[in-house]
């Protein structure tokens, strides 16, 4: 009987718990809504604002969308409420576009994950208001190739796919190149060369890169978050500290922020993203990034980007 009792106590317990678990992701998720709802309209004087459905397969990019319109009804413009991975951590973009997707209105950048006075900066107006009134797609200064179309289509396409940085970072130029076969990711192969063209991997192999003296060799580590990957299937899974390193890998002690975004870049080539090679020709609105910080600048412009492209699509889902 006592069992019994016992058992029935810790039932409405756990039935009390999850029911005040949900009321508050629901108060929380209407709060959200309101302070986005007023963002939006603020950046508008608008009157009003409707939310646009967001897609599956844009929810890893795309947290909320609005329409924003005035008394007499009339289409002000559009905000989208974007997430991307920066050098330390998510940045969160907020894009605000005229209603004929011409120009940017607004930009408004969270990057208080990323380095002090490096990649916080994009977050600062001095970086934003170089966004206001240009026309997407955008191309960061120094950069060889822009996404300026998401796919919708979430399965891989085999084949053999490569991001690279372009700048050096501590004296070395990383790049990822992974593998695609039946849709899945069979290889990954992480790199860096210095300016000499050597490779990092194999300067590391030879002891003519040693970090320190106890934690394993940086091409031990490097082939730990290669299987890693394999096996995760996602870099979005490879969790991240502010520092940039993972508690995925318990014998990982670099930093491999740079190996995650690489990566990603990779996967979404590999989904039938829309590339554009940055040229003359290419007609994109080019930005000066913030110095020293390309990921994270590079990051923000991809964000916009993306925002433009998803409200192209799905600006009349409701």
């Amino acid at each position: 009987m006592f069992a019994f009792k016992k058992s029935a106590m810790f039932i409405i317990i756990l039935v009390c718990f999850v029911l005040i678990y949900s009321a508050y992701n629901s108060f929380a998720s209407y709060e959200r809504r309101k302070k986005d709802i007023s963002y939006v309209t603020d950046v508008f004087s608008a009157d009003k604002a409707l939310s646009i459905d967001i897609p599956k397969d844009w929810s890893d990019t795309i947290e909320s969308a609005y329409k924003a319109f005035n008394s007499s009804d009339k289409l002000l413009g559009y905000t989208v409420f974007a997430k991307t991975r920066g050098y330390n951590g998510y940045i969160y973009v907020k894009t605000s576009i005229g209603p004929n997707f011409s120009k940017i209105l607004s930009v408004s950048v969270d990057s208080k994950k990323e380095t002090t006075n490096l990649g916080q900066k994009v977050g600062e107006t001095d970086f934003t208001d170089r966004l206001k009134f240009k026309e997407p797609p955008l191309v960061l200064n120094g950069s060889e190739k822009i996404i300026v179309s998401l796919s919708e289509n979430t399965i891989l396409k085999d084949g053999v796919y490569k991001a690279e940085n372009l700048n050096y970072i501590d004296g070395f130029k990383n790049y990822v190149e992974i593998t695609v076969q039946n849709g899945k990711i069979s290889k990954a192969n992480w790199d860096a060369i210095n300016k000499e063209g050597n490779s990092k991997k194999e300067m590391s192999e030879n002891g003519e890169y040693i970090m320190t003296e106890n934690a394993p060799l940086w091409h031990e580590q490097a082939k730990l978050m290669e299987e890693l990957l394999v096996k995760m299937g996602d870099p979005l899974s490879i969790s991240l500290s502010n520092d940039g390193k993972t508690d995925s890998v318990a014998s990982a002690s670099i930093t491999v922020n740079e190996f995650v975004k690489l990566s990603e870049e990779c996967l979404i080539e590999a989904k039938g993203a829309k590339t554009m090679e940055n040229t003359i020709e290419s007609k994109a609105s080019s930005i000066d990034g913030i110095s020293g910080a390309t990921v994270s600048s590079k990051a923000v412009i991809n964000s916009i980007n993306t925002s433009f492209d998803f409200i192209k699509k799905h600006a009349d889902s409701f």
